[in-house]
């Protein structure tokens, strides 16, 4: 699943949006404090990160995004009731990242709240005119097999776990998906780092190490035109092949659920991956990588 798993790096893109808010009076302030606000994060010191966020909003940051971040650093900082009224004003201000929404309010444990149950209707609104509006750069019949890819994970959890029905028809129609995918690469019919990076997504969730190494190369395209958003993905989907072939992931982005242990646990890491080259592949810290997941896959 493309950004269940995004966790701190989804917060480390902020610096990029922030520094582009040019109607800002101190621009060199404001980089400043992003790349500290970014170091706070990747250091997991989540009240300074919250501390240097609330700063940042005080002198004129008012994206969806800086709040949505705020919301993150209260929360893993261990203030949910801060965590709740940010999340609630990056709602109204646009915020439309559907799965980051579900994964971090999931793994916060406050997706429950009445507050966050009515943005989240808010979140999914904003993401389906977000949607719409993006499509412009990509091939359309691709957006149409990204968006069902997307849209049908969001719907097989139910209060009791996995949906067992759900999973076994996402599944034939993840084989669908990749069969059209195909068809649009064999047809030249993908041209932008969108396309690009959708179609790699959609052969990441494939069943094979050709699909998966198909989407480790359409992701390094997709970066290799200006998408460094498709970092995750390529390092996803190397990560896959390899666990597919029995062998260790380098980044730590795949798991599975161990029936002995009753717990979800990661697949073999190659030890000589370090942190930092997680980080430059915009992948959470390996101490942490099971945080988002296990919020989303708990049983209990």
């Amino acid at each position: 699943m493309k950004k269940f798993f995004l966790f701190f790096s989804n917060l480390l893109f902020i610096a990029a949006n922030l520094h582009a808010q040019s109607a800002l009076p101190d621009t060199e302030k404001i980089k400043a404090m992003t790349t500290q606000l970014n170091a706070a994060m990747q250091a997991q010191d989540y009240k300074t990160s919250a501390s240097i966020g609330k700063q940042l909003i005080g002198i004129g940051m008012n994206g969806n995004d800086i709040y949505f971040a705020e919301a993150a650093a209260l929360g893993l900082s261990g203030d949910k009731t801060g965590a709740v009224l940010y999340f609630d004003t990056a709602a109204s201000k646009g915020f439309n990242n559907a799965n980051n929404w579900q994964m971090f309010t999931a793994m916060l444990g406050i997706s429950n709240d009445p507050v966050i149950t009515k943005d989240g209707e808010i979140v999914k609104k904003n993401s389906e005119k977000n949607s719409s509006v993006e499509a412009k750069d990509v091939n359309p019949e691709l957006h149409k097999l990204y968006l069902a890819d997307q849209n049908e994970r969001t719907g097989i959890f139910s209060s009791k776990g996995l949906d067992t029905v759900k999973v076994l028809q996402l599944v034939h129609n993840d084989s669908l998906r990749n069969k059209q995918t195909y068809a649009l690469l064999k047809n030249n019919s993908l041209k932008t780092a969108r396309d690009f990076e959708e179609a790699g997504l959609i052969l990441q969730h494939g069943h094979d190490t050709s699909d998966y190494w198909t989407g480790h190369q359409l992701a390094l395209a997709s970066i290799k035109l200006g998408n460094n958003g498709a970092k995750w993905l390529a390092a996803a989907t190397l990560d896959r092949y390899f666990v597919a072939q029995h062998k260790p992931q380098k980044y730590g982005t795949q798991s599975f659920f161990n029936e002995k242990t009753d717990k979800l646990e990661l697949y073999a890491v190659d030890p000589a991956v370090t942190d930092a080259e997680r980080a430059e592949w915009n992948c959470p810290p390996l101490a942490h990588a099971l945080d988002a997941a296990s919020a989303v896959y708990d049983k209990k």
